[in-house]
């Protein structure tokens, strides 16, 4: 009865060993998993913050070379503004010129005048009385092409303000896009890199 006694002794040890390393083997490779799925799930989470990172750096750069383009249009908007104050300063100048002829002919013609009624009836008239009329027919039968050129000037002045403007605006626009956008890839980023914490538990199977 001993003996017998004695060898289920051992059989029960050795099945209570044999479950002890069972029961071991499981925790390992329950515990192994779990940090393989931990360590998968960081990794994915990194990964999905890089790819998120490279679209906002995509982005970012269509953004600036839409920028180098506005900036571009800005310049040729500033070279029209030029251009159209150049032409208004050549109209003005032109009209300026055109007032001063008018002056002119207008003091020549009177003087003319004083001079030809000064002189006696049956006299001769002076070499330069027949030159005495203008050259030039009158202003008011020319076409008013100084006006038309400094409306047209005006006119393109305008237009290239308000395209400027609105590049201007734009730009503005789209630098406060892109600068939330980028804000929000880094905050993803910090996010994702951060490791788990030492106090959580791995979860139930």
């Amino acid at each position: 009865m001993q003996a017998i006694a004695a060898r289920l002794l051992a059989i029960e040890t050795e099945r209570e060993q044999v479950d002890a390393r069972e029961l071991e083997r499981t925790n390992a490779c329950l515990s192994r998993f779990f940090q393989e799925n931990c360590t998968r799930g960081a990794r994915r989470d990194a990964a999905l913050a890089r790819q998120k990172l490279l679209q906002e750096e995509v982005k970012l750069r269509r953004t600036e070379r839409e920028e180098r383009v506005r900036e571009q249009d800005l310049r040729i908007a500033e070279k029209q503004r030029e251009r159209a104050e150049e032409a208004a300063a050549a109209v003005k100048a032109a009209q300026t010129e055109e007032a001063r002829q008018r002056a002119e002919r207008v003091e020549a013609a009177r003087a003319a005048a004083q001079t030809a009624a000064h002189t006696p009836s049956g006299a001769a008239k002076p070499a330069h009385a027949a030159h005495s009329r203008p050259r030039n027919p009158p202003l008011s039968a020319q076409p008013d092409t100084a006006q038309r050129a400094a409306n047209r000037a005006a006119a393109e002045q305008r237009q290239a303000d308000a395209r400027a403007h609105q590049a201007e605006i734009k730009l503005r626009e789209e630098k406060r896009r892109q600068r939330q956008a980028a804000d929000a890839a880094k905050k993803a980023a910090e996010a994702a890199a951060q490791p788990p914490q030492a106090g959580s538990s791995p979860p139930k199977p």
